[in-house]
């Protein structure tokens, strides 16, 4: 238990990017200039602002400005976040030497590590991590490790065609196609759609149920509409699919390996772009998605196969339950299942069972599988993907240790890694955050009952909403306990499961996965367990889930520079200076998972998280009015033009709509935490100077913490590839919308009517919350 809890000791908390203060009106400090008696926090955010700039038409250059010119984004990101990934840097160096540490007992040459591993799950984690930086071998292995992986458990994605299916009947294919896509998805490879198991968000019953989602998309949805994008991937799956060829011997021992018949390369990578393609034009659109009535559809079973009746669905259920369970679950004609949507179940089966051809089937699941397993290959196969993200996203190869670490935060052993970090938490953060949401969630609640336009039955559902809203902040209890060691079981498998694995990078790999699917499906039938989050408490990170109505602070997300710790006897006006950098950037995190549960998509599910319409039609039709005004503005920003992206034809702007969510929450958490922080302080303190030598009221500080915190840098190729999809504005429009709405901020900055940030003097401003 003391070295697990000892695996990642500082991660994600002893973490030393810090928010500090400017002088407002002043030049831009010289290199050397600013004053070495001023305090870390002054210093800091000195350093990051361009005081030269204008705060009423250019707020983002004024707050980061100075961080803007000098930051050096490494060449293997496309967007850097000065706030989240400054915490994600050094935290991740801190895995890399507990990582690099760590004693693997099945390998050789272990001498120079000191770390031993606390039981088997620290057995696995070591020996993947080892595994994974050991490129030697990997590369003298070839393709050979996922040749040997399908010929024992997916030995149909070997085959260059399929036995008979030009002769079989639709129903035949239907049964044939879905036994293979039950095994690929309960090893993780989740092809043409995506089984999970969650709470109906539309009846009462709390137990977990299927859903069926759309899936197998490789790229994003809006790059299939690139030309240059679907060159590099065409580029890239030939490669691919000729590595993978020229694996297979002529005369091999693997099932159903023969040469015989087989598509070219080429071939094969542009029939699966061709199944790709068409499963996007069936595919909801990223705005459509967004919409929780259109993809929340309660069916039966019955009515999932009158949608595809050419599909198999019980030999998919049946598979599906023998490889990952669970066991004790019957699935009925009758059983609830919830699907994305209709048509797209409807269209697939036809797809499926009467136009794809089995070699491009094949095709698909294979480029489907290379995708999954490129980075657990040789250099051969990472060169290509390496190659890909150079050409479509402008960013070179992640350092190995670099890829490593991530691979396994990704996966299941995160919560490993989450047992050793806990311990050197600072307690006070968590009351203080605790304090801190209190406030948060008590302005909400003066919001609700300052606004005219809702009506009072309306009022009163809201109300019992925030009332029953659920938070959880930093970690649950369990991480720290003595009994821990059942639920990392049920993660992860028995404690032995690396001596079975021959400590195969690949093969270690493709079993999280699977121990992945088999935890989700264990659900199947029963309640969650609210003591597993779905992210872990390292994350730099929050989250709202509307299927719970429950908000979640995670405490790598309680760090500088998005929150400080403090003492009562700590200087006074050190104390007030971190409470306002705290509320700017924490505390409008805070308020912005609290207005989740009331934005476009979170305000349709009521206070015991059910989707349905609590809404008079009047109050409705008001919200809609506010919503479209903050679609209008957002849509309105351009992010890119052809100056910044060689081969861009036009301005590329926002989706307003597509990002609408993320927008009314930013909007909400700034005002609630500009509230909750002019609450908590007095008239007086409101106006002082909390940090010596630095000439920024308390106001005018907390905005520039806010604008601090959004603080980021983006490759024009990687914006680009996210603007179609995202969900999230760029950072310096998620600074820039809400405080353009905000009358505070332009009185704080004296800032004229005709400023781009005084909304309000033009009458332009848009209020949700």
């Amino acid at each position: 238990m003391k070295s697990l809890r000892l695996l990642l000791v500082c991660c994600a908390f002893i973490l030393h990017l810090c928010l500090s203060q400017v002088e407002y009106g002043t030049l831009p400090p010289e290199e050397g200039e600013i004053d070495g008696s001023m305090s870390t926090l002054a210093r800091d955010v000195l350093a990051a602002m361009n005081t030269s700039a204008d705060p009423c038409n250019d707020p983002d250059t004024f707050a980061c400005g100075g961080w803007e010119t000098t930051f050096e984004m490494p060449p293997e990101e496309g967007r850097w976040y000065k706030s989240f990934h400054g915490i994600r840097n050094d935290t991740r160096y801190m895995i890399r030497e507990v990582l690099e540490s760590g004693i693997c007992p099945s390998l050789p040459d272990q001498g120079n590590r000191t770390r031993a591993p606390a039981d088997g799950w620290e057995v696995l984690l070591f020996c993947w991590f080892q595994a994974c930086m050991d490129r030697d071998t990997l590369d003298e292995l070839g393709t050979q490790p996922m040749l040997d992986f399908l010929d024992s458990e997916l030995p149909f994605v070997l085959q260059p065609s399929i036995d008979g299916w030009a002769d079989m009947t639709p129903r035949e294919r239907g049964s044939v196609a879905v036994e293979m896509l039950a095994k690929l998805h309960a090893w993780g490879v989740k092809s043409t759609f995506e089984v999970t198991v969650e709470q109906n968000p539309i009846t009462s019953d709390p137990r977990s149920v299927l859903f069926l989602y759309q899936s197998g998309l490789n790229l994003k949805y809006t790059e299939y509409d690139e030309n240059d994008t679907i060159a590099s991937y065409l580029t890239f799956m030939t490669a691919a699919h000729e590595l993978f060829q020229e694996a297979i011997p002529s005369t091999s021992s693997l099932r159903g390996a023969s040469s015989d018949g087989r598509l070219s390369p080429a071939e094969a990578a542009n029939a699966s772009l061709a199944i790709e393609q068409a499963l996007q034009d069936i595919f909801l659109t990223p705005v459509e998605e967004r919409d929780p009535v259109k993809v929340t559809n309660q069916v039966t079973l019955q009515e999932v196969k009158e949608l595809a009746p050419n599909i198999d669905w019980d030999r998919f259920l049946q598979v599906l339950k023998a490889e990952v369970g669970p066991a004790n679950q019957t699935v009925t004609n009758e059983t609830e299942i919830v699907i994305h949507h209709r048509d797209y179940f409807r269209e697939l089966g036809r797809l499926i069972t009467e136009e794809w051809d089995d070699k491009s089937l094949l095709a698909y699941f294979q480029s489907r599988l290379f995708v999954a397993g490129a980075g657990l290959l040789s250099r051969e196969w990472t060169d290509l993907r390496d190659t890909f993200n150079r050409e479509v996203l402008g960013v070179e190869p992640k350092e190995r240790w670099d890829e490593c670490q991530r691979a396994a935060a990704r996966s299941l052993l995160s919560w490993v890694v989450t047992h050793t970090i806990l311990k050197d938490f600072d307690p006070r953060g968590k009351v203080i955050a605790e304090e801190m949401l209190a406030n948060v969630r008590t302005e909400f609640a003066e919001v609700l009952e300052e606004s005219t336009w809702m009506s009072n039955d309306t009022k009163i559902v809201a109300f019992e909403k925030l009332d029953k809203m659920a938070d959880r902040i930093a970690y649950p209890e369990w991480v720290l306990s003595a009994n821990y060691s059942w639920r990392l079981a049920d993660m992860y498998g028995p404690e032995d499961a690396v001596t079975a694995l021959d400590v195969s990078f690949f093969n270690m790999s493709f079993y999280l996965k699977r121990q992945g699917i088999k935890y989700a499906a264990s659900f199947h039938g029963r309640e969650r367990d609210e003591e597993v989050w779905y992210r872990t408490p390292t994350d730099v990170n929050a989250y709202y889930h509307p299927y719970y109505n429950e908000m979640v602070f995670l405490a790598g997300i309680i760090a500088p520079p998005k929150f400080h710790v403090f003492d009562e006897d700590d200087p006074e006006n050190e104390i007030l200076a971190k409470k306002v950098l705290n509320y700017a950037a924490l505390g409008g995190i805070m308020g912005h998972e609290l207005t989740h549960g009331f934005d476009d998509a979170g305000s349709q599910y009521d206070a015991d998280a059910k989707l349905r319409n609590w809404w008079s039609e009047d109050s409705k039709s008001a919200f809609n009015q506010s919503a479209t005004c903050v679609d209008a503005q957002y849509s309105s920003y351009v992010a890119l033009t052809p100056a910044d992206l060689p081969g861009l034809t036009q301005n590329m702007t926002l989706n307003g709509r597509l990002s609408m969510g993320e927008n009314i929450a930013d909007m909400g958490g700034i005002k609630l935490a500009f509230r909750a922080l002019s609450n908590d302080l007095t008239e007086e303190e409101m106006q002082t100077r909390p940090l010596e030598g630095v000439d920024l009221t308390v106001e005018q500080l907390f905005f520039v913490g806010w604008g601090q915190d959004w603080c980021e840098v983006t490759r024009p190729k990687t914006e680009r590839s996210q603007l179609g999809t995202a969900v999230h504005s760029p950072g310096r429009f998620r600074s820039l919308g809400p405080i353009s709405n905000m009358p505070e901020f332009a009185a704080a900055f004296d800032c004229p009517a005709d400023s781009v940030v005084n909304r309000r003097a033009r009458q332009e401003d848009c209020q949700v919350w």
